[in-house]
């Protein structure tokens, strides 16, 4: 099945989460309702290709009933929170894996835990010794 055999009904848009939503329960993704977000199925539309769970469609204006495709870009999940990340206050720490600098957000700070890793692979190697 391809994104081009789908039938949505255009007619039964909503919102949820302040996003549009649209009838569509074929969609191998839709909710137990049948919708689907509206800007995930025109950007696969599009594309004529399923979009996998790790790929984000970004409102580019921020607004998210601007659905227009101009509008719409597929981005990684760290390429969108960059986008979302701006104006927030980084502090700067070094790792203690590698040595290297890195930022990270206040509220991404883990209150138990001294010791800081830029990520997952250099904590890992400092467990291992």
């Amino acid at each position: 099945m391809k994104p081009s055999d789908l039938k949505p009904d255009w007619s039964r848009e909503s919102t949820s989460t302040g996003y549009v939503v649209v009838y569509c329960p074929d969609h191998p993704r839709a909710w137990s309702t049948g919708y689907v977000y509206k800007h995930r199925l025109l950007m696969e539309l599009h594309l004529d290709r399923f979009l996998a769970r790790t790929e984000h469609v970004h409102h580019k204006d921020e607004d998210r009933h601007n659905n227009a495709l101009s509008n719409l870009k597929v981005e990684t999940p760290s390429e969108h929170a960059r986008h979302h990340a701006t104006g927030r206050e980084l502090i700067e720490l070094t790792c203690e894996g590698c040595g290297g600098g890195f930022g990270r957000e206040h509220r991404q700070m883990h209150k138990n835990n001294k010791r800081v890793f830029c990520s997952r692979d250099c904590y890992y190697s400092a467990l291992r010794g």
